[in-house]
């Protein structure tokens, strides 16, 4: 049987290769086998029933085939296996490059990375679709001109999507090694918290999050192990502490195990923090009755944030990954990003206000250039 896999919202403009598969831009009527081709019009009749609007069917999408075989030729159980852990690996990169509080730029979650894998025969002009059901699963049949997809309205597409290149090849080795599994499985706990479905609730995705730093760090479900080596995976150039950030009142009244409010760092507290909250929820409880410092929505974006960073650390601790002066500049941001509130309710802010996100980025950029001056400085002394 011809089988073709796509991803029908991920938009990209250059071939991607990903170990041995590549992913090629495809074009409504042109790419990439080219205009009036045979296999052109059997991907445009393929991704037809995909639509933005009804009606109006996808005119970007990403194709993905084996570097070593023809295009639409027949994929083993092994390699579909293989693809939709791909698919994964390709949702954490997209999302590690994604920007917050900017609507003119590129964004994406877990649903953009949509894998579909299409069997077809030439002669037959129906699609065969699969539901999961509790009692097993049932295949429905419908012609051409019946069934359509509708892109999900938490899902938006762009003409060009940005993916971690240095992050996917580590992740790709990575799949080599006896640490794997764990990370395959945080991969996964951690794309299911960054859905922005609304059929996903956040208490949910708190605990997810969890899951996924849990099984990253490869610790068991302990407060101090987790705070520890999140600590250990964070590590800023400069840090702050519960003393420093004025607007969270609520750390004054929690303390960490054998430390004072005024030396715990912000990472250590907002860590300790997330824990205790997905706590309640994992056992049952929607509305938690712990009150948290962070609100819920403060601790996913933080831990969306933060997550790929502490990916980034753990693969370099297994020497598949080295990490770059970006990755550096984006760990020491994070206490500043962890001592605002992002989502302030107060009658003082107003719409029009620069988000804190973009503020603290800004003063970041300072930062970095006031250092690299006085380390310029003071090389310019020694060498005087």
């Amino acid at each position: 049987m011809s089988m073709l896999a796509f991803f029908p919202w991920l938009p990209i403009s250059l071939p991607v290769l990903a170990g041995n598969w590549e992913l090629a831009p495809y074009k409504r009527g042109t790419l990439p086998y080219g205009a009036g081709t045979a296999l052109q019009k059997a991907a445009d009749e393929i991704l037809s029933p995909y639509v933005e609007l009804p009606g109006q069917p996808i005119r970007s999408a990403t194709l993905v085939h084996p570097v070593s075989s023809k295009p639409m030729g027949d994929l083993t159980e092994e390699q579909i296996v293989e693809l939709f852990d791909l698919s994964e690996i390709l949702a954490v990169c997209g999302i590690s490059c994604r920007q917050y509080f900017r609507p003119a730029l590129c964004y994406c979650n877990r649903d953009n990375f949509q894998l579909v894998v299409q069997g077809f025969s030439h002669a037959s002009r129906h699609s065969v679709v699969t539901a999961r059901r509790r009692d097993g699963n049932r295949m429905g049949y419908f012609g051409d001109e019946l069934y359509q997809v509708r892109k999900p309205e938490h899902v938006t597409l762009y003409d060009i999507f940005r993916l971690d290149d240095g992050l996917l090849g580590a992740l790709l080795d990575a799949r080599e090694t006896e640490s794997w599994r764990t990370i395959k499985d945080s991969l996964v706990c951690f794309n299911l918290a960054n859905t922005d479905s609304y059929t996903v609730l956040e208490p949910i995705e708190c605990v997810l999050l969890v899951s996924a730093l849990e099984g990253l760090l490869e610790c068991k479900s302990k407060e101090n192990e987790l705070a520890q080596r999140f600590l250990k995976h964070s590590a800023p150039y400069l840090d702050l502490y519960a003393a420093d950030c004025s607007h969270l009142p609520g750390l004054v009244r929690r303390k960490a195990p054998s430390s004072s409010v005024a030396k715990q760092s912000i990472r250590d507290a907002w860590i300790r923090d997330l824990w205790r909250l997905r706590g309640d929820h994992a056992h049952g409880k929607l509305k938690p009755r712990y009150k948290s410092v962070w609100s819920t929505s403060n601790h996913l974006l933080l831990g969306a944030y933060v997550y790929p960073l502490v990916l980034k650390s753990r693969l370099a601790e297994l020497q598949l990954y080295h990490l770059t002066e970006d990755d550096h500049n984006k760990v020491d941001l994070f206490p500043s990003l962890a001592c605002e509130d992002h989502f302030p309710v107060d009658t003082g802010h107003r719409p029009e206000d620069e988000p804190s996100w973009l503020r603290i980025e800004q003063e970041g950029i300072f930062q970095r250039i006031r250092r690299k001056n006085e380390r310029l400085a003071q090389d310019g002394e020694k060498t005087g």
